[in-house]
């Protein structure tokens, strides 16, 4: 701020600060950062619904004291500093699942349910390779979706959640392998 350092310059024992936002660090949650009930895969696609049977919560990680998360991590004014993330549900070598991904936000109560982004699973969140997770995972950013910090949303706060919600149209006989990799920014 040119007017703060004009003033600290001429009053240097008295600092004259500005209101900023909140800065934070980029990092990834996949299944294991969810909360007990949703922290391995077979928890993950066991909560999956039918084929159209519509959005169900497949994933939740409950904010910890004093710190606050929010989805996406960068800018798409850097786009190599910016976060993208993959997700897949498979049944290895037969098929993958196809839906719509929901990320969401909610308080603890949830009371309060927001949508931040939907995006369908077949749009470059995993490659064509269904022989397991981890050839599912794409490994060039190129062909990922990215997903910058949701500046448009709040900051989730303690006691609140992360959630994925999912919507399946297609499912193989039966799935066995899921991951993700989706970007977000810690605040501490």
């Amino acid at each position: 701020m040119v007017f703060g350092n004009i003033l600290n310059s001429i009053l240097p024992s008295r600092q004259v600060t500005s209101q900023s936002a909140p800065v934070g660090y980029g990092s990834n949650v996949g299944i294991t950062d969810g909360d007990a009930s949703y922290d391995t895969a077979a928890e993950v696609y066991g909560a999956l619904g039918a084929a159209g049977a519509g959005y169900y919560k497949i994933w939740e990680k409950t904010i910890g004291a004093q710190k606050g998360i929010r989805w996406g991590f960068g800018s798409p004014l850097t786009p190599y500093n910016q976060g993208y993330m993959w997700f897949a549900l498979l049944d290895g070598g037969t098929g993958f699942t196809t839906g719509v991904l929901r990320l969401c936000q909610s308080d603890a109560n949830e009371t309060i349910n927001l949508v931040v982004k939907e995006v369908d699973d077949t749009n470059r969140l995993h490659t064509t390779t269904n022989t397991n997770i981890t050839t599912a995972q794409p490994s060039d950013m190129a062909v990922m979706t990215a997903l910058p910090e949701q500046v448009h949303r709040p900051i989730v706060g303690e006691d609140s959640k992360l959630q994925l919600k999912y919507s399946a149209i297609t499912r193989p006989a039966a799935e066995d392998a899921a991951g993700f990799s989706i970007p977000v920014t810690i605040f501490q």
